[in-house]
């Protein structure tokens, strides 16, 4: 295994990017409520609270929180710097915004009360006299939300020079390295390393960011940063694991959750050969209540090893003795690094490889192997309806929540790469998850728009407590049926490549009466899949969408032909469905040679009409849909691509979000591209991707930015990313 670790380590490369005078990310204190005080070099935050930059207020412990808050940040620059001008980036704020450098106000985006103008999707960009830069500063930015997602919820952060600036965002669409964390987690708990910082930012004691609709996870650790001064020459990944290692000149730190001892602990192991380069080494940290912390030192032959441990008090387990209990696994083991890395690699071992694969495709593909591994609940979560779901992203990523939807693209992942047991345990947590709260709805126009029968596949999503939730907001909920039919086809993927029979007749009964017959149920009189919010998360009162009935039909014949398989006669009617629905989305849906987003969508200039995620015509029934396919492709590279060798946005006539080139869809044009004979664009599409990966940890994010090809969006992106990207590899 060692001698793996070394290969994989000599083939690791630092890259180069233009770093900002001054790094802003990573903690601030933060403060409900409006004063203009708040603004005053001189005024007294000590006991605000702390909050992560970039994240949302809903994310952070404030779920209901709209109005006024104030974010405050008291940061060290270098004096005398010569150019006049400086650049303040500071990321996205929902919705309006006015910041003040050491009182002085410096820039503002949307308006304020009483008429309310928002900009949250803008990159907040100021320029300000380098003279009201002192050695000792405090920046102060004054929000307000105006509903939904508040905060400084992302982008980029940082003071500038012209130089550096003009080096940081002029990419000319090449890849580029421009994200700078790194996730660890073992499924129960997660940490975030910002290299900018060169600290954890926070340890989470969930993976998930929401327990239930008013519990929100927040980081029992926040800002842990090593005691030198010195920088680290690179962090990165060790072997592709979830081990992340910083190489120092005289040291090594790594930094883990456990996946070996499965407990709520975190890991910093500070090692070099040479007892006294680590000896005084120490870590330090903002101090919050309830933290439990240990250290022991340990020789491994040629390593000095001393292991720093971090866990929590809490009222529903006993992690004072989690946290004993791995102190002497250390001690009588010290190999730890070896062993939590050797670890993962037993994971890779188990899992298939294409037979043709380049080393920067295999380390993205082993990293995203990881990231699915890292982002499914252990089953030593202390929820036990929550444990085996997958989040769509992971921390610092907004959507560490579980989605359905990207939930049914990791189990097909895992179920080609032959990891079985985790995929069981997806089946396992959809299907005894607590699911129902939508079987009747009626929106605001009056009208009912429940699912409108018994069902077990959340219209949506899930909380960490395994609880169904449909992300309300002032349009209504999300009800969304397109769930229902991937998980079909999920679950029948899973049983004939694991021969798990067992399994089928365990949940048969409950799969027929509140899966498989929902989508019989939602048939509309047009014969598609009525109305209802969809894979774009529309609310209510929502659209008939292609994808949707897409979904259902694929669905609906995978589970027939699977109870086929199994010679039973019940089959039968599903398959006619399916066939139905196909029959239909050839009627009402093809216009032109080419596939329309939605069936309200009746000229070329509404939205959705060009929708990306009718490309699954071609992944599900290839067959069925060749002869579209040539000019589909034409019809949406003109509407919906994102420039020589990129990928396609998702849809046309949408928002900011909207508009960026959206990973999950390249990764499915990939594999349209491959049953349709177009290897070539196939592979420069993926190589695009492996190529940003390969610059960025090896991490896939969800978005590409739409003018640079940055990496936006929540990373690392899981279904919609890690699980999307392999299964590329696989017809």
């Amino acid at each position: 295994m060692m001698k793996y670790l070394s290969l994989i380590l000599f083939l690791t490369f630092s890259y180069v990017y233009a770093q900002p005078t001054v790094q802003l990310s990573g903690n601030w204190v933060f403060h409900t409520g409006d004063d203009l005080a708040f603004a005053k070099t001189e005024f007294d935050d000590s006991k605000w609270e702390t909050i992560t930059v970039p994240s949302q207020w809903e994310t952070q412990g404030y779920p209901n929180l709209d109005g006024f808050a104030w974010y405050r940040l008291h940061f060290t620059a270098q004096e005398n710097i010569k150019e006049k001008d400086l650049t303040i980036l500071l990321g996205k704020i929902d919705d309006v915004d006015e910041v003040f450098l050491n009182g002085l106000k410096i820039g503002a985006s949307g308006v304020f009360p009483p008429n309310p103008v928002s900009e949250w999707n803008a990159q907040r960009v100021y320029t300000f006299n380098s003279s009201i830069l002192k050695k000792e500063n405090v920046l102060a930015v004054r929000v307000y939300d105006m509903g939904a997602p508040g905060g400084i919820i992302g982008g980029d952060f940082g003071i500038y020079t012209k130089k550096a600036l003009k080096s940081y965002l002029n990419v000319d669409n090449k890849p580029v390295r421009s994200y700078h964390k790194l996730t660890t987690s073992n499924g129960l708990i997660a940490a975030v390393f910002d290299e900018n910082l060169n600290s954890i930012t926070g340890v989470y004691p969930h993976i998930f960011q929401m327990i239930d609709k008013t519990t929100a996870v927040k980081s029992y650790l926040n800002n842990l940063k090593i005691s030198v001064k010195e920088r680290p020459l690179k962090t990165y990944y060790l072997a592709n694991t979830h081990v992340i290692i910083s190489e120092y000149k005289k040291f090594n730190v790594y930094y883990f959750a456990s996946f070996k001892e499965d407990k709520p602990v975190f890991y910093v192991v500070a090692e070099s050969k040479n007892h006294q380069n680590i000896k005084e080494l120490d870590f330090i940290f903002k101090r919050s209540s309830g933290l439990l912390s240990d250290s022991i030192t340990v020789f491994n032959a040629p390593y000095f090893r001393k292991v720093f441990l971090y866990s929590f008090e809490d009222s529903l387990r006993d992690n004072a003795l989690s946290l004993a209990e791995c102190r002497n696994a250390v001690k009588n083991q010290p190999s730890i690094v070896e062993d939590e890395a050797g670890y993962m690699l037993c994971v890779f071992s188990r899992c298939n490889f294409p037979e043709k694969i380049s080393l920067k495709e295999r380390n993205v593909y082993q990293q995203a192997i990881a990231v699915l591994k890292m982002s499914q609940v252990s089953q030593s979560e202390i929820y036990p309806r929550g444990r085996g779901q997958i989040l769509a992203s992971l921390p610092p990523g907004e959507w560490n929540i579980s989605w359905i939807r990207d939930g049914s693209y990791s189990l097909s992942a895992l179920v080609k790469l032959g990891l079985y047991e985790e995929a069981k345990n997806y089946i396992n947590f959809i299907l005894n998850a607590d699911c129902g709260y939508y079987k009747t709805f009626k929106h605001t126009d009056g009208k009912e728009y429940g699912v409108g029968t018994d069902y077990s596949i959340s219209v949506c999503r899930y909380f960490g407590n395994g609880t169904e939730e449909s992300d309300f907001n002032a349009q209504g909920p999300n009800i969304e049926l397109d769930g229902f039919g991937l998980f079909l086809k999920g679950f029948s993927e899973y049983i004939i490549a694991s021969k798990d029979s067992a399994m089928l007749f365990t949940y048969l009964k409950k799969i027929k009466n509140t899966v498989a017959d929902v989508l019989l149920h939602v048939v509309d009189g047009n014969g598609l899949i009525r109305m209802e919010s969809g894979p774009w998360e529309r609310h209510l009162p929502g659209k008939q969408i292609t994808y949707t009935s897409l979904t259902a039909a694929k669905g609906l014949y995978d589970f027939g032909s699977l109870l086929k398989t199994f010679k039973r006669a019940d089959g039968q009617r599903y398959l006619e469905t399916a066939d139905a629905l196909l029959d239909a989305i050839k009627k009402r849906l093809v216009v032109n040679g080419m596939l329309k987003g939605t069936f309200e969508a009746q000229k070329t200039s509404d939205i959705e009409y060009f929708d990306a995620a009718t490309f699954e015509a071609f992944n599900f029934f290839p067959a069925e849909f060749k002869d579209l396919f040539p000019f589909h492709v034409k019809a949406y590279k003109k509407e919906l691509s994102m420039g020589k060798n990129r990928g396609m946005k998702r849809i046309n006539g949408g928002d900011w979000y909207d508009n960026q080139e959206w990973i999950f869809l390249d990764c499915r044009l990939i594999q349209a591209f491959q049953s349709n004979g177009m290897e070539k664009a196939a592979s420069g599409l993926r190589n695009w991707i492996v190529a940003q990966a390969a610059l960025n940890n090896n991490l896939i994010p969800e978005l590409f930015a739409q003018a640079n090809a940055k990496y936006e969006g929540a990373i690392p992106m899981v279904g919609f990313g890690a699980g999307s990207f392999i299964l590329t590899y696989f017809k």
